[in-house]
């Protein structure tokens, strides 16, 4: 069996049995956490930023799927995941939603273990009591309790947006795609990543954005009821100006139309731009193929550059159906 490492917080003390509790709760879960592996190759675009050997964790959600955050898979050839066992069984990619960040693995040999019950996370409220496992090297599983320390907007540097994120503190230091689970052992979310402001957290998916979305998603790899979002393939902060440019990504639709890494975008379409997500809404209310019209501050200079946005499914490999 995986070697247990517990980083456990005893804050919530005047919680009768809390220790007690969180046993319980790892041996029931345990079972349904697994690592996971993805290979890349490296002529894909993910590649050049997120490399081509990813490594995290993932939860059984049923006997053949395994959830996890979508950038560990994106654009993999090859995957495997590592039961609570030892046992390391072939996998492949199934499907990712860009918009929520979820991705799902098929697995290719049956594993003939638990699944983890996957909860609600209209119930989840802040200063709730959680617990997250992940797989860290070999196979090592850390578990940490916390709380949600805030359900709030939470804005990523690479055109992605959660309106309701769940913070939880105090972070634990496992590879992403770890459950964030519940003290009745529930998955209510999908651990993504660690922030270091307001303090250090995990930030995790909510699990009801998988429930909307999971007919589809294993159905056909992607959500193709939804109009694919408007996608400029740049990696931007807001500043006082307007949006910073801190990257683009190559051969995207930016770096096509001669966008640069400091470039400050002040205006899009004629709407300034006066914060983050206002940036994201009026880039993704326009569709996929049209022309945006970026004004732009480079090196103090103000110009006008026009951008024809694509649809990001086309760029990166999302789902191996």
């Amino acid at each position: 069996m995986a070697q247990i490492v517990y980083q456990l917080s005893y804050e919530h003390n005047g919680h009768v049995g809390l220790k007690d509790q969180i046993l319980q709760i790892v041996d029931q879960i345990r079972p349904s956490v697994v690592r996971v592996q993805a290979n890349i190759p490296e002529e894909r675009p993910s590649s050049r930023i997120l490399g081509t050997f990813r490594q995290g964790t993932g939860i059984l959600i049923d006997e053949e799927h395994v959830l996890t955050v979508g950038y560990l898979i994106l654009e993999a050839s090859t995957a495997q995941i590592t039961l609570d066992g030892g046992r390391q069984v072939p996998a492949r990619l199934l499907g990712i939603d860009l918009e929520s960040g979820l991705g799902v693995l098929q697995v290719l040999e049956p594993t003939e273990t638990a699944t983890l019950k996957l909860g609600s996370s209209e119930e989840v409220s802040v200063g709730d009591l959680t617990l997250i496992m992940g797989s860290m090297e070999e196979n090592t599983r850390v578990v940490s309790n916390g709380r949600i320390f805030a359900i709030q907007s939470f804005v990523g540097y690479w055109e992605y947006m959660l309106d309701e994120a769940f913070l939880v503190v105090p972070p634990n230091p496992a590879f992403g795609g770890s459950p964030l689970v519940s003290f009745e052992g529930k998955c209510i979310g999908v651990v993504s990543l660690q922030i270091s402001e307001p303090q250090g957290m995990n930030l995790a998916i909510p699990i009801d954005l998988f429930h909307s979305i999971k007919e589809e998603l294993l159905k056909y790899g992607r959500v193709l009821s939804r109009a694919p979002r408007s996608w400029l393939g740049v990696y931007h902060i807001l500043i006082q100006e307007g949006m910073a440019v801190v990257g683009v990504v190559a051969e995207g639709p930016a770096d096509k139309a001669g966008i640069q890494r400091g470039d400050i975008i002040t205006h899009l379409n004629g709407i300034e731009i006066s914060s983050d997500t206002d940036f994201l809404h009026h880039l993704w209310s326009v569709p996929v193929g049209e022309k945006l019209h970026l004004t732009i501050q480079r090196n103090g200079v103000t110009q006008e550059i026009v951008v024809r946005s694509e649809d990001r499914y086309r760029f990166y490999q999302t789902t191996g159906l």
